[in-house]
């Protein structure tokens, strides 16, 4: 069993060096453990305040000189209400209104029009992180394999199994059974699986699937592939071109910086629809949309060449 773990721990930490590259000159930024996470907020605050030191000194300044000692708990304070009122790509789009500094923004989107004022470079200030075993519950000691950070807001997390001990139904399997947005029994909140306001989807990884769920509160939550398909028209994955892992494209092509930032500012969306309920009410239901592997290849191909050659062609 222990060697089992070493193994899995070994595939973890292999993902994670492979997303942010030997030196990091992938843009993202590795954290061996969960220090300076706040489970109560799920924030990494220290990433959110750099990034507004970078794109809004001046917003920080003024705080400082307006709050004094309490300006940090201050914003906090306020970004953690944006996000259980607004949600998390509500706040990553869009920011949130703070009295006396007009928007806040929660992350700086693409420009596409480089010749606006400092949109390059409030793009390039954006801050990705991975943490590794983080302790999400308010009140215990469980731990996720992985969370994914945009400037410290967490945006996704991982449960990560190797197949020489384990599967991916394995971690699929944990999430429905052990990681509760609300605690049976004490109905505290785990604030970083909360629908909507907390991680917006979550991942169960191998190395050779992956699977994904943007809701845990359901009473079972259902967990869609977020694989390639094989060659042969199958489910899965083909094996990897340079004779690596299966989901390999997970960390070269959808954890790379530019396409990471793109899939949370433009392509989740949110699924309203009215079902009666047993009783004959009509009830809204809501659910949030995260692209599945093949939506997201085909539009971003599809954008690329419009870039590459103009709009009108096939």
């Amino acid at each position: 069993m222990i060697d089992g773990l070493h193994r899995e721990d070994a595939f973890e930490r292999y993902l994670s060096r492979s997303i942010a590259g030997l030196e990091g000159e992938n843009g993202w930024r590795v954290s061996p453990d969960d220090t300076g996470f706040d489970p109560q907020t799920a924030l990494y605050m220290p990433d959110f305040i750099e990034f507004q030191e970078r794109v809004a000194p001046e917003k920080l300044e003024k705080m400082r000189a307006s709050m004094g000692g309490n300006w940090e708990n201050n914003l906090r304070m306020q970004l953690v209400s944006a996000l259980r009122d607004d949600g998390t790509i509500e706040v990553i789009r869009h920011g949130f209104k703070m009295a006396g500094y007009q928007t806040i923004m929660g992350s700086a989107p693409y420009p596409a029009d480089k010749r606006i004022r400092n949109a390059q470079a409030n793009y390039e200030a954006n801050i990705l992180r991975v943490m590794h075993q983080v302790h999400y519950q308010t009140q215990g000691n469980k731990s996720l394999d992985l969370v994914f950070f945009i400037n410290g807001i967490p945006v996704a997390t991982a449960e990560v199994k190797t197949e020489l001990t384990q599967t991916v139904q394995d971690a699929i399997e944990e999430y429905q059974t052990e990681r509760k947005p609300v605690e049976p029994g004490t109905n505290r909140r785990n604030w970083l699986l909360m629908y909507k306001s907390g991680a917006v989807v979550h991942f169960a990884i191998s190395e050779d699937e992956v699977w994904m769920c943007t809701n845990l509160e359901a009473d079972v939550p259902r967990f869609l592939p977020f694989n390639k398909g094989t060659l042969d028209g199958h489910a899965g994955n083909p094996p990897a071109e340079d004779g690596g892992y299966r989901t390999s494209y997970f960390w070269k092509e959808i954890c790379q910086r530019d396409n990471w930032l793109h899939v949370f500012q433009n392509f989740v969306f949110e699924e309203t629809s009215r079902k009666e309920d047993a009783t004959g009410r009509l009830r809204t239901r809501r659910t949030q949309i995260f692209p599945r592997y093949h939506q997201w290849d085909a539009v971003t191909k599809m954008i690329a060449d419009v870039r590459a050659n103009g709009a009108g062609q096939r």
